[in-house]
């Protein structure tokens, strides 16, 4: 009788499991490690023809992209890979984290003085594979590839198999291999998990994080010798038959991956995401039209290929938002666990399946994309920086040349028209809103090198400007206003400002300054908004104004707390609050219909 009962229980337990696989998703996470937006053959663009290789061949990434849904405007949290893993696993931006770079080593001899970045991830952080391992013990989970986070690798951090605390010497060998950086034994890994899972009627998530395609380029015999034989001649933008062996060669890695889980029949229940940890590096694969590569906040080192197949998406579909790598926290979450509930609150990416599903166009997002690289890097070129994107400008601080730039990434993906003096109210609301998120989240920033040739001031003030050289860095004022300057234009110079903690981007209306207002108390709700949209204030403002994107007035109406935007089309839009002329506050704000 007891073994009878022994294997009733047996049998209800497989029969629970194979239930809840049919219940719960897979999900099959294949990163690519500086691969490019234009970087293989599957367009990522779809009014854009020059969105992918003119010479790579990816047949397989172009099934996958067939079979699900593209993301055009995709971004790695960072122009680097270690920072962009860690902020994937954490869900947060790299400057909440403070890690922002692959090594704590700071330049000494350039103008500025780089922070220290932080190179593991923190023991104390909840990964997402953790939430899963704690919500859902039925998953199975497992990392194989590029970890490149220390901390004693994935089995510390809720994945039940792994490769190990690996980097990116792991996968480094000789130049042509039957195994180039090891993506067949890293799918072979993978497969054996999916296939073990699947017999003990356990649902799975698996990242496949592939050393490829990183530098040194490395591909089969067989595949250099097809490339090299002029066959198929080279391209415009793309020349380099090493590296496009090798991004052909992971690509064949892909299908294998793809053709199993197809002949398993895990297709209708397993979601497969593809993306890179960065931009490629322009010194191997252009990004063209993207501009300059791995390292920049510019497009080329931060826009990145997404590809999305599995359950209701719509099949060879796009998606033109723009989203970023920690939205795959909550993602991750929302698709094995039915809800984003479990999902800390510390995490700061949107989920993005009811976006891949099609049910709807719109992310509910606290900030916008922020990009925090204060760093520079081999490139000469890289200079300290920082970004925030929206769904139409691009905002970017040079902190080295303390200067700002605002672009329209609607229509100049290639970075190339400077808006900031055409629409200052945009570029103002841009300015204030990294400048506050940097500030609340602790972001170590940059500051003046006393040892660096002409900043011969004293101790604290090292460019000798007047005023301390971190409160300049922190409310983004970098270097290029002085102590008597007055950025607001309220009468208040920096100096002022700085003494009477008042803020000097933000116009101040006491007429004493001993009695300093700190930053405007002004709420807006709900935001977004479909029909009213109130304003909740204490401080005094004369008119209040809408802008568009492309900073046209669209309304314009006395103090009133209440206005009407049901007329106002689905958009982001930039409201300002204005006293005798003076633009005293901006914010942006959503208008959706209903």
């Amino acid at each position: 009788m007891k073994n009878n009962l022994s294997l009733l229980w047996t049998y209800f337990a497989l029969f629970y499991s194979v239930i809840s696989m049919g219940q719960t998703p897979n999900i099959v996470f294949i990163f690519a490690d500086d691969q490019g937006w234009n970087g293989t053959s599957q367009q990522m663009d779809s009014s854009r023809s020059n969105s992918q290789s003119d010479y790579y061949q990816t047949p397989n990434l172009n099934l996958l992209g067939q079979a699900g849904m593209t993301f055009s405007q995709a971004y790695a949290p960072a122009p680097k890979c270690s920072p962009s893993r860690n902020s994937i696993l954490t869900g947060q931006t790299t400057a909440r984290r403070q890690f922002t770079n692959t090594t704590s080593i700071v330049n000494t001899t350039k103008f500025l003085l780089e922070p220290s970045s932080t190179t593991n991830l923190v023991v104390s952080e909840m990964t997402f594979a953790e939430v899963i391992q704690q919500q859902n013990s039925n998953y199975w989970l497992a990392h194989y590839g590029k970890w490149h986070l220390g901390a004693g690798g994935p089995e510390m951090h809720g994945f039940d198999r792994s490769d190990g605390n690996t980097s990116n010497l792991s996968g480094q060998g000789t130049a042509t291999q039957a195994d180039p950086k090891l993506m067949f034994e890293i799918t072979d890994s993978a497969l054996t998990f999916i296939k073990d899972a699947q017999n003990a009627g356990r649902p799975f998530y698996v990242q496949l994080s592939h050393y490829a395609v990183h530098s040194p380029s490395e591909l089969q015999p067989a595949t250099l010798s097809t490339l090299s034989s002029g066959i198929r001649p080279v391209g415009t933008v793309h020349k380099d038959t090493l590296f496009g062996g090798m991004t052909e060669d992971l690509d064949v890695a892909v299908g294998l991956l793809l053709d199993s889980l197809t002949a398993w029949g895990l297709d209708s229940t397993t979601y497969v995401v593809y993306m890179s940890d960065n931009g490629a590096s322009a010194g191997f694969s252009r990004n063209t039209p993207l501009s300059r590569g791995k390292t920049f906040l510019t497009e080329g080192g931060i826009r990145v290929p997404l590809i999305i197949k599995g359950p209701n998406i719509p099949m060879n579909s796009y998606h033109t938002k723009p989203v970023i790598g920690y939205d795959l926290y909550p993602t991750f979450v929302d698709w094995m666990l039915g809800s984003t509930t479990s999902v800390p609150s510390v995490v700061e990416g949107a989920s993005l399946k009811n976006l891949a599903n099609a049910s709807t166009q719109t992310l509910s997002r606290v900030n916008n994309l922020i990009f925090h690289a204060p760093h520079y890097d081999l490139s000469m070129a890289k200079r300290p920086e920082s970004a925030i994107r929206n769904d139409s400008f691009k905002f970017v601080v040079d902190y080295e040349l303390g200067e700002f730039a605002l672009y329209n990434m609607i229509t100049d993906i290639e970075e190339n028209v400077d808006l900031k003096t055409t629409f200052p109210v945009i570029a103002n609301a841009f300015c204030l809103e990294l400048r506050d998120y940097l500030k609340s989240v602790g972001a170590l920033m940059p500051s003046i090198n006393p040892n660096y040739a002409g900043n011969g001031g004293p101790v604290g003030d090292y460019d000798n400007d007047g005023l301390e050289d971190a409160w300049e860095f922190r409310e983004l004022l970098t270097h290029i206003y002085t102590a008597t300057d007055d950025p607001d234009g309220d009468g208040f110079d920096n100096a002022t400002e700085f003494l009477n903690g008042t803020d000097p981007y933000v116009y101040n209306l006491m007429n004493n300054v001993s009695s300093p207002s700190s930053e405007f108390d002004v709420q807006l709700f709900p935001n977004p908004a479909s029909r009213q949209l109130n304003i909740i204030t204490k401080e005094d403002f004369d008119q209040v104004l809408i802008y568009d994107y492309t900073g046209k007035k669209l309304v314009k109406k006395s103090r009133r707390n209440t206005l009407n935007v049901a007329g106002l089309p689905t958009g982001i839009y930039f409201l300002t609050l204005e006293k005798e002329g003076q633009i005293i506050y901006t914010k942006e704000v959503t208008i959706v219909k209903d």
